[in-house]
């Protein structure tokens, strides 16, 4: 089970920007690249790296995510391509770990062309995980549930907003255990400027702070500990159209 790694952050994130500054320049290519603090103040990398792909219109249209996977200390690479139809609307993914097709995501829509959910298959063309989404009165997603190929319910995640539409809010759930909590917050410009990491059971985790350029783009995230330590820093770079 997977899901789009493009969420509901990252476009309020967008529409915060764009409301900020007006039309920014288009975003060919994001880099964001990982460090960790070693002796002497100084920063290493920790082979962390995320290269998102995107179109003249915005659209994201691959997204790579390298990482070193603690267990069986390798590398990995984790893909996802988006794919789009001739209204815009995105109508599928596909997912590859180290260059294997792993899952095929299809977006499920209403009679009114809302995304209202994803449907998983294989990679040999079976139906897997089923997410849906409900939203409220004023159309905002506010719950994302995920079934199993029984129809039985394997976990949620709870969405809350402010005034602005921004996400202030989200928890999540597995297999009816919570699992997690992120309370985010922004500036006057509808920027995301911290977002603090909790436990499902409350205990608080990490924070993360956020940097932004003049475009309105985060050009550095810091993430601190719950002692205040500095523990990753991830920087952020742009080439434009």
């Amino acid at each position: 089970m997977m899901k789009r790694s493009t969420g509901i952050l990252a476009v309020t994130i967008c529409l915060g920007t764009l409301i900020a500054y007006g039309q920014p320049r288009v975003v060919k290519k994001e880099i964001q690249t990982g460090y960790v603090p070693v002796a002497g103040g100084k920063l290493q990398p920790d082979q962390s790296r995320v290269v998102t792909l995107y179109d003249r219109e915005g659209k994201v249209l691959e997204e790579s995510d390298q990482h070193l996977w603690p267990k069986a200390q390798k590398i990995v690479m984790h893909t996802e391509r988006n794919y789009y139809g001739v209204n815009g609307r995105l109508d599928s993914t596909l997912t590859f770990l180290d260059g294997a097709r792993s899952l095929k995501m299809e977006t499920l829509f209403d009679s009114a062309g809302r995304e209202i959910g994803i449907q998983e298959f294989t990679s040999d063309g079976n139906r897997s995980y089923k997410t849906v989404y409900v939203f409220d009165i004023s159309g905002r997603k506010i719950r994302q549930e995920m079934y199993d190929r029984d129809g039985k319910l394997f976990n949620f995640k709870n969405f809350k907003y402010d005034n602005q539409g921004n996400l202030t809010d989200e928890n999540g759930s597995e297999q009816g255990i919570p699992r997690y909590r992120w309370v985010i917050t922004y500036d006057s410009h509808n920027r995301n400027t911290m977002r603090r990491d909790y436990s499902g059971d409350g205990k608080f985790i990490r924070k993360h702070l956020y940097l932004y350029n003049a475009d309105g783009r985060v050009v550095k995230e810091t993430v601190l500990d719950d002692q205040g330590k500095m523990a990753q820093v991830v920087k952020h770079n742009y080439e434009y159209y």
